[in-house]
């Protein structure tokens, strides 16, 4: 991967996990913001280009979170998401592929495997080799 390019991160993470996340991908991202709600997510623009790959709960693969999935394929450009559940069956990731995410990552995150799942994301995006 281009070294000099890297990710703008938004992750939907609850605010106990956000210190330890922004220490692990600090080495690797250009800037990670969060929110701990996803009504934060519904509410951005629909031209938000402020990041490139969206970390959030598998949770909002579920029909009542929709209005807020809709939002996000609505944005231009598209971000990569990764979904993250602390279980995962085949099912669930199979819709979470099906609904346009990346890919479904398990918590609690492993260092090394979130580097390397926000960096795939972003290179699948952008045409880099990681």
């Amino acid at each position: 991967m281009n070294s000099a390019a890297k990710p703008n991160v938004l992750a939907l993470v609850p605010v106990a996990t956000q210190a330890r996340i922004a220490q692990s991908l600090a080495p690797v991202v250009g800037q990670i913001s969060f929110c701990s709600d996803a009504s934060e997510i519904s509410h951005m623009p629909k031209n938000c280009a402020c990041f490139d790959v969206l970390i959030v709960p598998a949770t909002l693969l579920e029909e009542e979170s929709w209005p807020t999935w809709q939002n996000l394929w609505l944005t231009n450009p598209r971000q990569t998401i990764l979904a993250y559940t602390p279980r995962a069956d085949f099912h669930m990731w199979s819709s979470a592929l099906e609904q346009g995410c990346y890919d479904l990552i398990l918590e609690p995150f492993q260092e090394e495997t979130l580097r390397e799942s926000v960096l795939c994301a972003y290179a699948s995006t952008h045409g880099f080799d990681t």
